[in-house]
């Protein structure tokens, strides 16, 4: 599974497209501020930044946004989002965390990820040769 962290400035002029092709073909979480307002995910407003994310997101059908439109900023802005691969959707859960935070609210994401199988380790002693 790949995890990204992203932080967009509220100026800059983001290109989301490749990271999220990048989600639809792997086990991905990809959360961060993105400083891009849209209704979709439930802000009051559309910004460029918001009107890209939104349709890259529209044209990327293997990412599945988790948020439920519920404000993540003090103020009361939507600004930090988070997706996942399709096949991670299901069985995923978010929320806000319920006393941390700054000027945004912290997140807790419960993804439906079985633990990685390890091969079993080699026996320490040769019992073969035993007597």
């Amino acid at each position: 599974m790949t995890f990204y962290c992203l932080y967009s400035s509220p100026h800059s002029n983001p290109d989301f497209a490749e990271v999220l092709s990048l989600a639809a073909d792997e086990p991905t979480f990809l959360g961060g501020d993105f400083n891009a307002h849209h209704e979709r995910w439930g802000s009051v407003r559309r910004d460029r930044a918001g009107r890209h994310l939104a349709s890259v997101l529209a044209d990327v059908p293997g990412v599945a946004l988790l948020n439920p439109g519920e404000p993540t900023h003090v103020a009361g802005g939507v600004l930090d989002l988070s997706f996942v691969s399709r096949p991670l959707d299901a069985g995923a859960t978010w929320e806000l965390h319920d006393h941390l935070a700054s000027d945004h609210f912290a997140t807790v994401i419960t993804l439906p990820v079985a633990p990685p199988l390890t091969p079993p380790r080699p026996p320490r002693w040769n019992i073969h040769r035993a007597d």
